[in-house]
């Protein structure tokens, strides 16, 4: 039976190195052939050059990184007018303002994913987020959360409650389990966009934790990416005379390389969504040791393919280390038991076949 075409819109504002983007691109890709696929996003590195590799130039709308303009909401507006776009997926915060309300203005049913409930600090902020949030929700046909534990978060926060749909982050898992052994140094891969989010400072304190023990020599911090917090990590590291025990990568065109060849995934966040760089090491086969928050708890399955430590607990996360290290059966274990999980749950395949299910309801309704 001939499945009917239709055209979906991915809005994000964001090109930079992060799990947004990179979901966006994954679905562009993986999206059965019977959905054309546009993309609205920064045309910047790295990821506005594959936005543009994947949809074409006739099918790519350029958006401000992370800013509004009425100026931008208008030639979205005329973008989704002029292809005739029967879906809006809007991917993050910002894009959620220019996806929901293009939607109200020309019809077209929105489709919003959150990408990680992340509320302001300030209550004032807070509370104008929440207001927002609330009423766009009101024209989104969907909303999906990337994990059970951030659909929790919504709920409690009166997002979407009747809207919501879980629809887990995937990632590409190769056919077979990769071949690894344990690396000596151990070492300890982190890849982050360096802000307070990702909290990525805290590595400091857990070298110190893991000096204090006598297991620093056995370790390096292999640390990808870039971002706002990355010059003051430079900064401690010389001031706690460190150089030895971390290499700084900075942005890299993937992770995927440095993650086959590490002991173990290292996330000291304080909120996730459902993380990828975590999904990525465990389709390598890799050991992850998490904070236990949300979205992280959704990817480690804790004393079975890796290991939760309550957030900025360094005797835990030390503790964690200290057993991969000396038990390698048991990170034998948990390699096998890491890749076979993410291949089950979080494949890309999986992730898209279940959004294309969610447009056609939505189109079918």
């Amino acid at each position: 039976m001939c499945t009917k075409s239709f055209g979906v819109l991915h809005i994000t504002l964001s090109s930079m190195i992060g799990g947004g983007p990179e979901h966006v691109w994954q679905l562009v890709r993986h999206l059965p052939d019977h959905i054309t696929s546009f993309v609205a996003a920064p045309d910047t590195r790295p990821y506005g050059s594959r936005f543009l590799q994947a949809a074409g130039r006739e099918r790519f709308c350029v958006m401000p990184q992370r800013k509004f303009s009425l100026l931008s909401l208008w030639r979205l507006i005329y973008f989704l007018k002029r292809n005739k776009i029967d879906i809006v997926h809007s991917h993050g915060k910002g894009a959620g303002v220019y996806g929901r309300i293009a939607a109200l203005v020309t019809g077209i049913p929105n489709v919003h994913t959150f990408h990680g409930v992340h509320l302001p600090a300030n209550q004032v902020k807070r509370r104008a987020y929440l207001s927002l949030e609330r009423a766009l929700c009101s024209i989104s046909k969907a909303c999906i959360v990337v994990s059970p534990g951030e659909a929790s978060s919504a709920e409690a926060l009166g997002l979407c409650s009747n809207k919501l749909v879980v629809i887990a982050n995937g990632v590409e898992v190769g056919a077979d389990l990769p071949q690894g052994t344990q690396p000596s140094p151990f070492s300890l891969v982190h890849v982050s966009r360096f802000d307070p989010v990702k909290n990525s400072l805290w590595l400091l304190d857990l070298a110190q934790g893991l000096r204090q023990v006598g297991l620093l020599d056995q370790c390096r911090f292999l640390l990808v990416g870039d971002g706002e917090e990355l010059p003051t990590v430079r900064q401690k590291i010389q001031q706690h005379a460190m150089e030895k025990y971390f290499q700084i990568l900075g942005s890299q065109p993937s992770s995927r390389p440095f993650l086959r060849e590490a002991g173990c995934y290292i996330s000291t966040s304080r909120r996730e969504g459902l993380p990828l760089a975590v999904l990525e090491a465990q389709a390598e086969g890799i050991p992850a040791v998490v904070s236990r928050v949300v979205g992280n708890t959704d990817a480690v399955e804790d004393g079975i393919t890796g290991f939760t430590y309550p957030l900025n607990d360094v005797p835990r996360a030390v503790e964690c280390i200290r057993t991969l290290i000396e038990n390698r059966d048991l990170w034998q274990r948990m390699r096998t038991a890491a890749y076979r999980r993410t291949k089950k749950h979080f494949s890309v395949e999986c992730m898209a076949r279940e959004t294309a299910q969610l447009y056609k309801n939505i189109l079918h309704a």
